[in-house]
């Protein structure tokens, strides 16, 4: 499966290391659905709009909440199995685990790609994809399952896209930094399906999740701010879910939002119009 990925990579030059990385993403996956781990995970986040809707920009990680029948003791023998799955395709490859609050966090690194592909400088350069799981995801998601074949045919459970944009809307109301990728999403999400509304329950939980651990003192303030009580009793009012982001993507630094997802962009043409006066428009 290396070689394979290798092919897969030297075939598309264009797009540099996104495409041997995305290849590695597909088989991670797959090693998953033969771990029985496909069904007791929901896949979010950016790299799951590529795979499942084929978003216009690349990814880095896996990321991934919690089902029911989860147990967070089960992580480090899962990600182990990961690991002699991706050794036994041939890839040198060195597991690290890491543990941010409640996301449970595994990193393989793999030697020898870049330096294959003329990619890296130095030999012992790696390339790196994380898997995350969030072991306390916010209530209210709606999960539901699709088979992808981007490279390797593997059964999915995800979010719904209501839910997903749930998630994304919150993530650009409490992130504890500017992610341009975020607000290239909301775009895509609102350009692509503008009738589309969030699964308010799951964004209302999202932001009282955030704001409970604020209050607590775990963890460092989101530059976005607390969510004030006043918006917390209007979320599930039509059409609030947009004055927020409208706020936020008004104080947005747009310059370093573009420099962001200008790095993971698949076609430089459509950001043409992925503008903040463009966003603003879509959010009404």
């Amino acid at each position: 499966m290396k070689d394979i990925a290798l092919q897969v990579a030297r075939e598309r030059p264009s797009l540099g290391l996104h495409g041997l990385r995305e290849y590695i993403q597909n088989y991670v996956l797959w090693l998953m659905q033969r771990e029985g781990l496909n069904t007791r995970l929901f896949f979010m986040g950016g790299t799951a709009l590529r795979f499942l809707w084929r978003i216009g920009r690349f990814s880095e990680d896996l990321d991934f909440s919690a089902g029911p029948d989860w147990e967070p003791e089960e992580f480090t023998g899962a990600m182990r199995k990961i690991e002699s799955g991706l050794a036994a395709a041939g890839y040198v490859v060195y597991l690290h685990f890491g543990r941010e609050k409640t996301v449970q966090r595994a990193v393989f690194r793999f030697a020898e790609l870049l330096a294959e592909l003329g990619l890296a400088g130095r030999r012992e350069q790696k390339l790196s994809i994380a898997l995350e799981i969030d072991t306390k995801p916010p209530g209210g998601a709606t999960g539901v399952k699709t088979l992808v074949n981007m490279h390797i045919p593997v059964l999915i459970q995800h979010h719904d896209l209501p839910s997903l944009l749930a998630g994304k809307a919150a993530a650009i109301l409490t992130r504890e930094y500017i992610k341009g990728r975020d607000y290239f999403d909301l775009f895509w999400f609102l350009s692509k399906w503008p009738e589309l509304e969030p699964n308010l329950l799951m964004f209302r939980n999202a932001l009282a999740q955030e704001r409970n651990r604020e209050g607590s003192g775990e963890g460092a303030p989101s530059s976005r701010g607390a969510i004030d009580g006043a918006n917390q009793s209007r979320i599930g009012q039509e059409r609030n879910w947009r004055a927020m982001l409208g706020r936020a993507v008004s104080e947005a630094r747009w310059n370093l939002i573009e420099t962001d997802v200008r790095a993971f962009i698949e076609d430089p043409d459509s950001l043409l119009a992925f503008t903040q006066e463009n966003l603003l428009r879509l959010l009404g």
